[in-house]
């Protein structure tokens, strides 16, 4: 999928460039966000032994190569708006394309769902959050794939302007995008987990009428103060005890690191979240023995 994705991209910027398709080049910049959103999938995947359920961990090197990606997709859409701009003031001629060339479009849109469906699938199987969040990136790739094949039929039968216009659209896709994805990666490449999240999982799941365990994020110094976020699934005959089982969580990490602020997230069998009472701050006094000086 990571070569098909380099394919693509290369494919659309020769050919947007050669046919002065402003759109192809737009959907280029969503096959750039997708191929480095895999790369950064594989690279945060490497260790076979890290449970696949916690977000990747990455290190200096996917961090230098985020700021690259930052910089290339800035740069390719002000190129792109660039162009946009000179045509609308007449500076430059108008799309020039043939069947063939919406025919390869039309294919890389139907080549962009088989990704993310079997990668979807694969997700699923592997209990793998990174491989999910990257498979809805490959199919909005797909969609946006779509959505140029649209503009290029408009441009074949004289409605010349629907790929300026559907352009702007894309180039707003990415952007977006763009953000989403960062929000999603940002806390593993700048906040490192102060403990390790199968450590948190080991314990936790431990706990009685606790079904499954996600850390979404733990910092802090250990032995002084950790912050951690947890996302539990609790067993349906134990949600009436759940302030009861949030306050033994709580006990079991600070019996093993020490002082812990626990924030607890209740969530079903589908990972939606779930109203439930949440032990007030009075309700940890009576941990207060457990602080290590």
């Amino acid at each position: 999928m990571l070569w098909a994705l380099v394919v693509m991209l290369v494919l659309k910027l020769l050919v947007g460039w050669a046919t002065s398709s402003i759109v192809l080049m737009a959907t280029a910049m969503h096959t750039l966000l997708s191929a480095f959103s895999t790369v950064i999938s594989l690279q945060g995947n490497r260790f076979p032994k890290r449970s696949r359920s916690f977000p990747a961990q990455h290190g200096r090197l996917e961090i230098g190569t985020t700021f690259l990606l930052w910089a290339l997709l800035g740069f390719g859409e002000f190129s792109i708006l660039t162009m946009l701009f000179r045509r609308w003031q007449g500076a430059t001629g108008g799309v020039t394309l043939s069947m063939a060339l919406v025919q390869l479009v039309g294919l890389m849109g139907l080549v962009g769902f088989c990704f993310a469906f079997m990668e979807r699938y694969v997700a699923r199987v592997t209990n793998s959050s990174v491989l999910s969040s990257n498979a809805s990136l490959i199919l909005q790739e797909a969609w946006l794939n779509l959505l140029a094949l649209c503009s290029l039929l408009f441009v074949r039968y004289g409605y010349g302007g629907a790929d300026g216009a559907l352009a702007l659209l894309i180039l707003l896709f990415v952007v977006l995008n763009t953000w989403g994805w960062l929000n999603r990666q940002l806390p593993q490449l700048f906040h490192a987990h102060a403990i390790a999240p199968e450590a948190i999982a080991h314990i936790v799941q431990r706990t009685e009428g606790v079904l499954r365990c996600v850390l979404l994020r733990s910092d802090g110094l250990v032995g002084r103060q950790v912050r951690v976020n947890l996302q539990l699934q609790l067993h349906p005959e134990f949600e009436t005890m759940a302030a009861t089982i949030a306050q033994r969580v709580e006990i079991s990490l600070r019996q093993h690191y020490g002082p812990v602020a626990t924030t607890i997230e209740w969530v079903d069998a589908k990972g939606l979240p779930v109203k439930q009472r949440v032990p007030q701050p009075q309700d940890r006094r009576s941990l207060d023995f457990l602080d290590w000086n």
